[in-house]
């Protein structure tokens, strides 16, 4: 769901937004100001469809790997433009018209994405692709940091989630 409440990978519009791991509700994807990281990742794709093969497959793992709806959405909407790739926005609108998805993507082809050209287009997919990838990890951190009290492995599972951020931010 992005910030306006449409639905973009997962259930349909009024459901409940599925909680995270420990039944707290995931958080914002972009830190809570603008759309979410999977919005604007569609959104990118539906104004450049051909950016999907620029996305390797480790990237593609890394979104296989989510389960959050929305990474599915996006990691199925990859998958699919790098099978079987469109000419242009009406063609992958086309493709997915009979989809819940669809109607939203035809909203956001209809807005503008000011001053990106594709090799940015580009940029910012992989950039939103490795920032959802780390949610889960993020997610974990917090969850520990709020249980206060740790055993030994809690302890050692948070090193390590500390040095995997760490190394996610180019710190060694």
């Amino acid at each position: 769901t992005d910030t306006a409440g449409a639905h973009l990978g997962g259930g349909a519009a009024g459901e409940p937004e599925r909680a995270s791991q420990g039944g707290r509700s995931a958080r914002p994807r972009d830190g809570g100001g603008g759309k979410g990281l999977v919005t604007k990742a569609v959104k990118l794709l539906v104004h450049f469809p051909g950016i999907a093969a620029r996305i390797t497959g480790a990237q593609l793992t890394q979104l296989d790997m989510n389960d959050d709806a929305g990474s599915r959405f996006l990691f199925e909407l990859v998958d699919g433009l790098q099978q079987e790739p469109a000419a242009n926005t009406a063609v992958l609108l086309t493709r997915w018209r009979e989809r819940p998805e669809g109607a939203r993507m035809t909203i956001l082809a209809q807005e503008e994405l000011p001053g990106i050209d594709e090799s940015g287009a580009a940029l910012e997919l992989a950039s939103a692709i490795s920032s959802l990838a780390l949610e889960p990890t993020l997610r974990r951190h917090q969850e520990l940091i709020d249980k206060g009290e740790l055993s030994d492995d809690e302890r050692a599972e948070l090193r390590e989630l500390n040095v995997a951020m760490a190394r996610s931010k180019g710190r060694p």
